[in-house]
């Protein structure tokens, strides 16, 4: 078992930490364990951005009904300086993606102790084969589709190619299954999880991170668990 996941405290993680800097260097300043950022490709480089995901067959339309204004500064991932606290959403399909995103953290210093999670097996493999040391998860949604990403990880837990865990959307997020993970030395890490209550809750049955949109709720978790470091 990789020594970060020893820690018995659950990891706080700050959700959408790459929509601006802004948001970034308040995650940085705050309890979180880990900045969450979504990384896409663009010219070349890492990406970390949150904009709405487009509903397919509406090419006009996102899932928050409008399109994102355009951005007149982009926040690059080889901008962030953030050593051990970098938790990346590989959100482009492109396998490029992760070679930039390693690379960009690698010319910030960011490397050590990054954490990077998908639910694409190509991305979490080719990370493993560019970056070994850092930490892998699986990302598993809600619904039909999450319970189908369940098994296809299931099939990978006992090898290496399980990684360190999954990242599992809270409704997916049983007590059977973070019994199971708990079991095989692997972290589940709960997302978004906006409700205070339900954090306790989740990390009673097993849950060993939690994914939050709200700073306040991070700092009295933090002060329910204890200190960062």
């Amino acid at each position: 078992m990789p020594e970060a996941q020893k820690r018995d405290p659950p990891w706080l993680i700050l959700h959408r930490s790459g929509e601006d800097a802004k948001r970034l260097r308040a995650g940085l300043a705050s309890a979180a364990d880990f900045v969450e950022i979504d990384v896409w490709s663009e010219d070349g480089r890492a990406s970390c951005r949150h904009d709405p995901l487009l509903i397919a067959g509406w090419p006009y339309l996102t899932r928050r009904y409008g399109l994102p204004w355009p951005r007149l500064r982009r926040l690059w991932l080889d901008e962030v300086e953030a050593a051990g606290r970098v938790f990346l959403d590989f959100k482009d399909p492109r396998l490029a993606v992760v070679e930039e995103a390693v690379g960009g953290l690698r010319r910030s210093g960011s490397l050590a102790g990054a954490i990077g999670s998908t639910p694409m097996w190509s991305h979490l493999d080719h990370l493993a084969e560019l970056a070994p040391t850092v930490g892998r998860f699986y990302s598993i949604g809600r619904g039909a589709a999450g319970s189908a990403a369940w098994e296809r990880y299931r099939e990978r837990m006992g090898t290496e190619a399980a990684g360190w865990g999954v990242s599992i959307h809270q409704a997916s997020a049983d007590a059977g299954r973070l019994a199971a993970l708990r079991g095989a030395g692997l972290r589940a890490i709960c997302y978004v999880v906006n409700n205070e209550a339900r954090g306790v809750e989740l990390v009673e049955q097993g849950a060993g991170g939690l994914t939050s949109d709200r700073l306040d709720l991070i700092s009295r978790w933090r002060d329910r668990w204890g200190s960062r470091e």
